[in-house]
Formats: C-alpha cells, structure tokens, sequence
C-alpha cells in the first residue's frame, strides 16, 4: 500500500495561520476541535458555523479556509464527491482573494478527492498545478505532499523510475524542512520508496528504507504504520527466499 499525502485533520487547520491570526481568540480559532479524537460530524458542524460566521462578515478568507477544512474531513469519510464540489466552492474564493498559498493546498487537496473518484488523470493534473504553485512560492509543506502524491501515482501506474524520481525529490524537500517537517510523513516517505524498490526486485535497498520507516513509526507509536510495515517487511524477505 502506498500513501498519499494530505496534512492530518489538525495539522491541515492550524498550520496555514489563516483562521487564528484573523480571529484571534474568536469562537472560530479552530481550539473546539484540535483533537484527531474529535468525531467527524462534530468537526463539520464546528466548520459550518463558523462558515456562517465568515458569510456575515463578509470575510471570504474565512469562507474558503472553512470550506476547505469541511472538504477535507468529507473526503476522508469516503464522500469525496461533496469534498470535490466544496474544495472547488474553497477554491473559487481562494483565487477571488489572492490566496495563492491556499490555492495550491485546494489544488493538492482536489487532487486527492478526484484520485480517490477513480479521475487519476484529472487528480494528477491537480497534483503538478500544486506542485507548480508552490514551488513558485516556496512553500515547501504543499510542495512537499505535491511531489510525493505525483510519485505514488505513477507507482499506482508502474512507472517506477519516474515514481522513484518524485519521492525522492519529495524526501529532499521534506529533509529540508528540518525540525518543521512531519516524523510520520517522511517514515511514509521511506515506506514508499522502499515499495517501489521492492517491485524493481532491488531488495536490499528496499529492506532498508523500509527499515528506516519502521524505526521512525517506532518513535511515534503509531501501531497501524507498524503492523503493516512489518507485513512489508515480511514480504520482502519472503520474496528474497529468506523465510
């Protein structure tokens, strides 16, 4: 299985620095529902009161950034045809205001709900606008999660330099990130470049990547990345004809 990449739930809201620095310590801070443990439905309706916020102000701004957090929560429900049609409403507002650092985040973000509709050129279209935008602004974070939704289509396709060559430009800029970067998303990183090693039959540069992926997943307790990287794991050995 490889992974694309979308900023967790909370991540996604908090790190652009659009809703906090406008509202302060408003109702719509986003504070309610900083906790992955918080239920979908209620991380919805938190954004769609605070949607009704912005529409009063007038604040497009706003409207797009709550748009965008509801769209994503939709797609990650599996109703990725609602989250495709409010990442657009997001989008539109995005351009409106001269939001060039959101708008390559919808374009990244419209990639992942279209692929997940089965539209794999329409989400790879989106992908190399976000990768585009962004690389123009320097926003590494978007940029980052561009490059590496691009690599794991084309691993998705079996185009597997072109995959190596996007994941570890990706890895490159994630690296760059230094203390800022995400310890989950370069373990998926090494995770990724590992199964493409491991499907060119290069076995020893995969059992270490994928090496690499598990002590990172180690560090962060994340059980589920472990158990099926071990599966992994198993499975290269098993290929190797070592078990």
């Amino acid at each position: 299985m490889s992974i694309a990449f979308r900023k967790p739930l909370t991540l996604l809201i908090f790190t652009l620095g659009l809703i906090t620095p406008v509202l302060g310590q408003s109702p719509c801070d986003g504070a309610e529902v900083n906790d992955r443990r918080t239920p979908s439905k209620e991380v919805i309706n938190y954004w769609q009161k605070c949607l009704t916020i912005f529409e009063e102000r007038g604040d497009k701004k706003g409207q797009a950034q709550a748009l965008h957090s509801m769209a994503y929560v939709h797609d990650t429900e599996r109703r990725h045809q609602i989250a495709v049609e409010l990442y657009e409403k997001s989008l539109a507002l995005a351009q409106e205001t001269g939001d060039r650092k959101l708008t390559a985040l919808i374009f990244n973000s419209l990639g992942l709900a279209h692929t997940n509709l089965g539209h794999y050129e329409v989400g790879l279209d989106f992908y190399f606008k976000a990768r585009a935008l962004s690389e123009e602004l320097g926003d590494k974070g978007t940029l980052n999660m561009a490059l590496n939704n691009i690599g794991t289509r084309y691993l998705a396709q079996g185009r597997y330099a072109e995959a190596l060559d996007y994941l570890h430009k990706s890895l490159t800029v994630l690296q760059e990130m230094g203390e800022s970067a995400d310890r989950r998303s370069l373990a998926y990183k090494y995770q990724n470049i590992g199964l493409v090693y491991r499907r060119q039959g290069h076995l020893d540069q995969a059992l270490a990547y994928s090496r690499k992926s598990l002590d990172l997943l180690v560090e962060a307790d994340d059980k589920f990345g472990i158990a099926n990287l071990q599966n992994n794991i198993g499975v290269i050995y098993k290929i190797a004809g070592t078990v």
